[in-house]
């Protein structure tokens, strides 16, 4: 019986890969589909990766494994991992400019030990003068590191937000009047966001890929943040 079951291992092992990348593909399709709708159901603009790609200062060289996507240094999600994908982007009309949503792929590691993070990012050039940081959600490590030292920058009378979140940037000053009471007071009542700008670029996240059907609420969240900063 064991024997029986070597000899057909392999052609076990096939089919289940066979079925898996059957299934991502459907995942992938259905995904690009309903995001088309959301976007022609709110007359919003289909942008091509590659003008999300320019405007974030990058492109796409000719690699030894094939094209690869690359970024500007500006900001550090985008300068993380390999395999880099843009898809499922469009725009948002706001203050006179461009809110570019998409979907963002990167992977970390090589083979049976590499990941590859999705999520969803929004991305918008500021024509006011925006302090460069970086904000996450505050982690064990960062509670540890703050021990020997290496402090973020809190705020004493906001003590919910400086326990929630990690925010770091090489203009305090800049930063401390960026982050108003109604921007701070935001952030404390929606957790798990991550923001950060350099060169008045901002891009706006968490670490999910976002179901369509939240979408609206996260534009909005977006434009929120963005108005509480002047963006």
């Amino acid at each position: 019986m064991n024997e029986e079951i070597f000899r057909y291992f392999p052609h076990i092992i096939f089919t289940i890969i066979l079925f898996t990348v059957i299934y991502l593909y459907y995942r992938e399709r259905k995904r690009d589909k309903d995001i088309n709708e959301f976007i022609n159901k709110n007359g919003f603009t289909p942008e091509s990766t590659e003008l999300i790609i320019s405007f974030l200062g990058g492109g796409v060289r000719n690699f030894l494994l094939g094209w690869q996507v690359f970024f500007g240094k500006d900001l550090k999600i985008f300068n993380i991992g390999h395999a880099k994908r843009v898809r499922n982007g469009f725009s948002v009309n706001f203050n006179n400019s461009k809110i570019y949503f998409f979907d963002y792929n990167y992977t970390v590691g090589g083979g049976k030990s590499s990941t590859t993070y999705s999520l969803t990012i929004a991305v918008f050039k500021s024509a006011n003068n925006i302090p460069q940081f970086h904000l996450r959600p505050e982690g064990f490590l960062d509670k540890i590191s703050e021990l020997f030292g290496y402090n973020d920058i809190d705020f004493e009378h906001r003590p919910l937000f400086s326990k929630k979140y990690y925010l770091k940037s090489n203009d305090e000053i800049g930063v401390r009047n960026l982050f108003n009471d109604m921007l701070i007071e935001f952030f404390e009542s929606n957790p798990n966001f991550y923001a950060e700008s350099n060169n008045n670029i901002i891009a706006i996240y968490k670490y999910s890929l976002l179901d369509p059907k939240n979408y609206s609420s996260f534009i909005d969240d977006v434009k929120n943040i963005l108005t509480l900063m002047k963006a």
